[in-house]
Order: C-alpha cells, then sequence, then structure tokens
C-alpha cells in the first residue's frame, strides 16, 4: 500500500471522536509504506505569548536527543521511524485550540498551513512528549512542527477505565521549560543547513 493510498483511506475514512475531542485515532501505516520524511521547520522557538517551547537543555533527556538523532536519519528515506515507533492522530478543528498551532507553525514557515486537518499528528509511544506536525505532499512527508513537551495541541479531560484523565496544564509545563538553561536549539543536533 503506497502512502499515498494511506492517505486517501485516511480522509476518506469515517472516525469516532470522543465528545469534545479534537483527535481522531489512524493506525500506523502499512510497513511497506515508500515516502520519504523531510523537516520543514527545523529551527526551536520561544513563543512566549503562545505558550510554547521546543528549545532543550545542554543536559538534557538522553531519550529526546536519540530521538531527534533517529529523525535527522530518517531524513530523505522511507518512513520506517514512524511506522514503528509512533502513534498516527487525525486533527480536525477545534478554534481555541488549533488556531493556536496553526500560528506557531505559520510564525516558523513560508508555507503557510491555512487548515488543521491539512496535518496529521505522529505521538510517540514511549516519549509521549516527543510529537511531530507533519503534512503529507505527494509521497513526502514533511514535519512541520517537532513538539518536544506536549505544548501544541492539550489532551481532553476524560474518563478512562474509570478514571478521570486530566489534560496537560499548558502554562505549567511552558514555564517548567522556559529557563535559560533551556538554550539548545533543535538544529544543534539536526544539524540542517539552512538553502535561505
Amino acid at each position: 500500500m503506497s502512502i499515498q493510498n494511506a492517505s486517501s483511506n485516511f480522509r476518506n475514512k469515517k472516525y469516532h471522536f470522543n465528545k469534545g475531542s479534537i483527535f481522531g485515532s489512524f493506525s500506523n501505516f502499512a510497513e511497506d509504506e515508500k515516502g520519504t520524511i523531510e523537516i520543514k521547520n527545523y529551527k526551536s522557538v520561544n513563543y512566549q505569548a503562545l505558550e510554547f517551547i521546543n528549545y532543550l537543555p545542554v543536559e538534557g533527556k538522553k531519550e529526546i536527543k536519540d530521538l531527534l538523532l533517529m529523525l535527522k536519519e530518517a531524513v530523505g528515506k522511507t518512513a520506517k521511524f514512524l511506522e514503528k515507533s509512533f502513534e498516527v492522530k487525525e486533527l480536525r478543528e477545534e478554534k481555541t485550540n488549533t488556531d493556536r498551532v496553526l500560528q506557531i507553525i505559520n510564525n516558523q514557515s513560508d508555507e503557510k498551513i491555512e487548515d488543521i486537518t491539512e496535518l496529521i499528528k505522529y505521538k510517540h509511544k514511549k516519549e509521549k512528549e516527543f510529537q511531530l506536525y507533519i503534512k503529507l505532499d505527494d509521497n513526502i512527508l514533511n514535519v512541520y512542527l517537532i513538539d518536544l513537551y506536549h505544548l501544541g495541541l492539550p489532551g481532553d479531560l476524560r474518563v478512562q477505565d474509570g478514571k478521570k484523565i486530566i489534560p496537560y496544564d499548558r502554562s505549567k509545563i511552558y514555564n517548567k521549560n522556559n529557563k535559560p538553561s533551556r538554550n539548545l536549539c533543535i538544529n544543534s543536533i539536526l544539524k540542517i543547513i539552512s538553502s535561505n
């Protein structure tokens, strides 16, 4: 199954959303996907007004740095890195939250995303705060946002197995990570040379 067909199936399939949810579930792509990964936005940013930061501490979590190195190695290659390690989430519009994500992305990029449904969110299965916002263009999976701290979109307040699941506190997470010691740019690890 090609990644183009996967995307077509993805868009045409009916999804079940929990009440108030902006996420629909979608299983991982098939093992034989031939799409390649590219990174559109690879520099860290700190938008105080939007409470979003994706700088790392120099002495930071090794697992996150390892994931960035794996992403670097995956550039220009097939999507195996995504298939094996990430959950895939469809996004739908929910103005309060999704407009903010589009603003974060469009502040970084010359290529604007007009609609949140153009993006698919990839959430790492183990390091759940590590999330990628990706747009599928032909057979290329373009990474438009690298979210290191689950600051892009909050979770939903829901009940699971009889327990109330509380959404992430965005302000608390932002303030925790908005420190002078967190000044390592993502591109210090990715080392992608800009053509601009």
